[in-house]
């Protein structure tokens, strides 16, 4: 079966205030235009000692310069469309796959296509399942990972929202409570999800096919970043109490509220060796240790809903800055050797939420530098981290908008 790409912008337009047609032909609403995001200047930026390439990183995150293009939220009605249920890709027909549906055609190596040229891609002729549903496909590559759940299957339950008469189902791989959580955060009922078996190349009634929070790593579009904070005002109108940091809010609005270390010292991976003597300095500044993991999504979207500071390792449970006031101070400490798509991911999302940002690139723990890059631990020299603290600490106070760092020159 071979297969050429294929695009949502490709398809026939029509307007969001009428709604879908429900003809036989594939259709598309735009939900929002491209927009150039400008990558805000870092309130601080630094690589300590022992990171063998402090050039290459300095490098990595600068030369590509202060802005990039978040692409359009488009959402989708493909009449007969399949997915193949191992990796949730979208095929509008037989000879086609859906390019918005996955983040790079490169993946499909490694799915059981074989590359013929270009983005033509072949793979073996196999029964196509049919099935009566009309579905939203809420799965994605990397559905274990809480950023992407957040940004790409939760994202595209609240983008369908206005669209959905009640009548379609929700595709998705088997679900952990906390990702059960946040689809009913989002209007999504356990009833009316899906899973199917992996490895099917399923036909159904229709197929939506909705945007996510970036068209590629790490592109976030702020209008998808915007759209989740409408799980934090769910959260807090089901609590019935007031949102603590409504958008329309002024950008200081993060004086007084909560100091945020966000640990990763209970995951698999990417650990701070010496984070033990890290958090009594934290302590030192008022932060308290946060396991996000080990708290339902209400509990995190409300504790980073009244944060003045959040520090963390590179990861995850950084992106429920999402949810922070802006004006939030980020200090965000990343081992050495990640990509462009890791470090300016926090980056991206900070600026976009007009949250200061700090970044310290800290060496590789001894004796694991060999290992993969992902299961590496970093060492923080924590002396200055807290001689750190206290100036960002002292600036953002002092600063009658935090939200815009002091303009300096760019490292």
């Amino acid at each position: 079966m071979r297969q050429h790409s294929s695009t949502q912008a490709e398809l026939p337009r029509v307007a969001p205030e009428e709604g879908f047609s429900g003809g036989r032909d594939a259709e598309t609403i735009l939900l929002s235009e491209s927009v150039v995001v400008r990558r805000s200047q870092p309130l601080h930026f630094s690589i300590q000692p022992g990171v063998a390439d402090p050039e290459g990183e300095r490098r990595r995150r600068f030369e590509r310069g202060a802005e990039y293009l978040a692409g359009p939220l488009f959402v989708s009605r493909l009449p007969g469309a399949l997915v193949d249920t191992s990796r949730f890709i979208i095929c509008p027909s037989e000879d086609r796959y859906l390019l918005d549906s996955f983040r790079h055609p490169r993946g499909l190596a490694r799915w059981g296509y074989s590359h013929v040229e270009g983005e033509v891609w072949e793979r073996a002729d196999e029964r196509i399942a049919e099935r009566p549903e009309r579905v939203v496909v809420l799965g994605a590559q990397a559905n274990r990972i809480y950023s992407h759940w957040l940004l790409e299957s939760v994202l595209r339950a609240l983008l369908l929202a206005p669209f959905d008469d009640g009548r379609v189902v929700y595709l998705t791989p088997p679900l952990e409570p906390w990702q059960q959580q946040a689809l009913a955060l989002a209007g999504v009922p356990p009833e009316r999800t899906l899973t199917l078996p992996r490895r099917q190349l399923v036909r159904f009634a229709e197929v939506f096919a909705v945007s996510r929070g970036f068209a590629q790593i790490p592109a976030l579009i702020p209008d998808a970043v915007q759209t989740l904070r409408g799980l934090l005002r769910a959260t807090v109108a089901s609590a019935n109490r007031r949102e603590p940091a409504d958008p329309a809010e002024p950008a200081g609005s993060a004086t007084t509220g909560r100091r945020l270390w966000v640990s990763r010292r209970h995951m698999e991976r990417r650990h701070i060796s010496n984070e033990s003597q890290l958090v009594e300095v934290l302590a030192g500044h008022g932060f308290e240790v946060v396991y996000p993991e080990r708290l339902g999504l209400a509990e995190q979207m409300a504790m980073f809903a009244r944060a003045e500071a959040v520090a963390g390792p590179f990861g995850s449970g950084l992106t429920n800055l999402i949810f922070s006031p802006r004006g939030t101070l980020v200090l965000e400490l990343q081992p050495e050797d990640l990509d462009f798509g890791g470090n300016t991911f926090l980056w991206n999302l900070a600026s976009i939420r007009e949250q200061p940002f700090a970044q310290v690139v800290c060496p590789v723990s001894e004796g694991m530098r060999d290992l993969p890059l992902g299961e590496r631990d970093m060492t923080v020299d924590v002396r200055a981290i807290n001689e750190l603290l206290g100036r960002l600490l002292h600036a953002t106070q002092r600063a009658t908008a935090p939200s815009t760092p002091p303009q300096r020159a760019w490292p």
